[in-house]
C-alpha cells in the first residue's frame, strides 16, 4: 500500500507541473488572440475589398507578362543594333580606302595631264619652230610657179595670249575660235590655161595684136571668183572645150609636190589667188611662155 501510495503521489506532482505549464500556455496564448484581434480589427476586409484585389492581382500578372516581352524585344533590338553598328563600321572602312585610292588616282592623273601639258606645250614650240624655218622654202616655192605681188605677205599663225598662256594648263584653257589666214603660194593649186590655133600664126598681119578674146564660158576660169577648180592632190588633169571655129582650147592641172612636213594638206584650209589670164595667143607666143602647164 505504501509503496502504491508513493507511486499516486508522484504521478500527482506529475500532473500539478503539466497543468502549471499548460496554464502558463494558455496565458501566452491568450495574449496573442488579444493582440491578433486587435490587428484584424484594424484590417477588417469586406467582400469587394476581397475582389478588388483578386482584379489587381491579375492586372499585375499581366503586366508582368508584359514587361517580360518588352525586356525580350529590348534584347532582340539591343543585338541588332550591336550587328548594324559593326556593318557600319566595316562599310566605312571601306568606303575610308576606296576614298584614299580615289585620291591616289587623282595625284596621278593631275601628274599625268600636267606631263601632257608639258608636251603639247612643246609639240606647239616645235610646230611653229617649223613654220618659221619652212615660211622662206614656201614663198620661194610660190614664187617659183608664179609672180607674188611685193605687198603680199605671208601670214604667220598667231595664238591667243589666253589660250596658250603657261600660267594656265592646256586642259583648262578656253579654246579660241582659229584666226583665218590667206594662203602661201606653195599651198595653192594652179591652173594655167593655154589656147592652141589650128592656123599658122598670124603674128606678121597687122590684126596680129587685135585677136578676139574667147568668151568667158570656154574658159574653168572666172575672174569675178578669183579661184580655180579643185583638183584631187597627186593627179593631173586636162580640160577641153569643143572648137568653135579654127581654135581650140584646152588645159591641163597639176598641184605642188608635198613637201616634208608632218602636218595636215595646207591646200584644205586655203583658197587660190587671183592670177591674170592670159587672153591673147599671138602675144603670149611672142614672149616665149610655155603652151604646157608647169609642174611643182
Amino acid at each position: 500500500m505504501k509503496e502504491k501510495l508513493r507511486k499516486y503521489k508522484a504521478r500527482t506532482m506529475l500532473l500539478e507541473q503539466q497543468v502549471s505549464q499548460r496554464n502558463s500556455q494558455i496565458l501566452v496564448l491568450e495574449g496573442t488572440i488579444v493582440s491578433l484581434k486587435q490587428q484584424l480589427a484594424l484590417c477588417s476586409r469586406t467582400p469587394d475589398d476581397v475582389a478588388r484585389e483578386g482584379e489587381l492581382r491579375e492586372v499585375l500578372s499581366q503586366r508582368e507578362k508584359l514587361i517580360a516581352t518588352m525586356e525580350h524585344q529590348v534584347q532582340v533590338l539591343r543585338q541588332k543594333l550591336e550587328t548594324d553598328s559593326r556593318l557600319q563600321r566595316q562599310n566605312l572602312q571601306g568606303a575610308k580606302r576606296e576614298q584614299e585610292s580615289l585620291k591616289r588616282q587623282i595625284v596621278q592623273a593631275a601628274a599625268g595631264i600636267e606631263e601632257r601639258d608639258k608636251e603639247l606645250r612643246a609639240a606647239r614650240l616645235e610646230v611653229r619652230r617649223l613654220q618659221r624655218h619652212l615660211a622662206p622654202g614656201r614663198k620661194s616655192l610660190g614664187k617659183a610657179l608664179y609672180i607674188v605681188p611685193d605687198d603680199e605677205e605671208e601670214p604667220s599663225y598667231q595664238p591667243s595670249p589666253t589660250h596658250l598662256s603657261p600660267q594656265q594648263p592646256i586642259h583648262q584653257q578656253q579654246p579660241s575660235p582659229p584666226a583665218s589666214r590667206q594662203p602661201t603660194p606653195a599651198e595653192k593649186i594652179h591652173l594655167m590655161l593655154c589656147v592652141l590655133s589650128d592656123q599658122p600664126s598670124q603674128a606678121n598681119s597687122p590684126q596680129g595684136d587685135q585677136l578676139p578674146d574667147f568668151p568667158p564660158h570656154e574658159s574653168s576660169f572666172t575672174e569675178s571668183d578669183g579661184r580655180l577648180p579643185t583638183v584631187p592632190e597627186g593627179s593631173d588633169a586636162s580640160l577641153s572645150t569643143s572648137s568653135q571655129g579654127p581654135g581650140q582650147l584646152t588645159s591641163e592641172s597639176s598641184t605642188t609636190t608635198q613637201e616634208a612636213e608632218p602636218a595636215a594638206p595646207l591646200a584644205t584650209h586655203l583658197s587660190a589667188p587671183k592670177p591674170v589670164p592670159y587672153r591673147n595667143t599671138a602675144a603670149r607666143a611672142e614672149v616665149g611662155l610655155p603652151t604646157a602647164i608647169l609642174k611643182a
